[in-house]
């Protein structure tokens, strides 16, 4: 169903966000960047091995809920036209909530998303700064359907 891809520069918090991620069921996919070539190019490599239709991310200091693919598999079966299921994500030092409305808007959109694979590999993440958002936003340029889900699945620095 998805493969959670995780690009780590070997953070001590890599394996509770793999432990996360394998407690869902799900494929997990991790490349180290011993080398430093950044998080786009590892997620975009990562995403050209998967063997999925659907593609998660996951920063190596965040973890997700047990529930995440079940959630997101509600979310396909409820919205069959969405190319991208964006959830809402908790920011465990502040007790934030994005995104606070359904829009792509820089500020609101985290790395808290499931793309269809083929749409990653069509867009893929450029070395940018706010590149998460930018990889949205050409989705939606091109567009494509991101639907917002009411779900909480994702924990930034958790």
């Amino acid at each position: 169903m998805t493969t959670f891809i995780i690009p780590s520069i070997n953070r001590k918090t890599l394996k509770r966000a793999v432990d996360s991620a394998e407690a869902t069921g799900a494929t997990v996919s991790i490349l180290l960047d011993i080398d430093r070539v950044g998080e786009s190019t590892m997620r975009n490599e990562l995403a050209k091995q998967a063997k999925t239709p659907w593609l998660s991310y996951l920063d190596d200091d965040d973890t997700i809920t047990s529930d995440y693919v079940e959630r997101l598999e509600e979310e396909i079966a409820n919205h069959p036209e969405a190319d991208v299921i964006h959830f809402r994500q908790y920011f465990c030092d502040t007790g934030h909530i994005l995104p606070t409305w359904p829009e792509v808007t820089w500020g609101n959109i985290g790395i808290a998303f499931s793309v269809k694979k083929d749409i990653a590999l069509k867009y893929p993440f450029q070395t940018e700064e706010h590149e998460d958002y930018k990889f949205i936003k050409r989705i939606q340029e091109a567009g494509h359907n991101i639907h917002f889900s009411k779900y909480i699945t994702y924990r930034v620095r958790h």
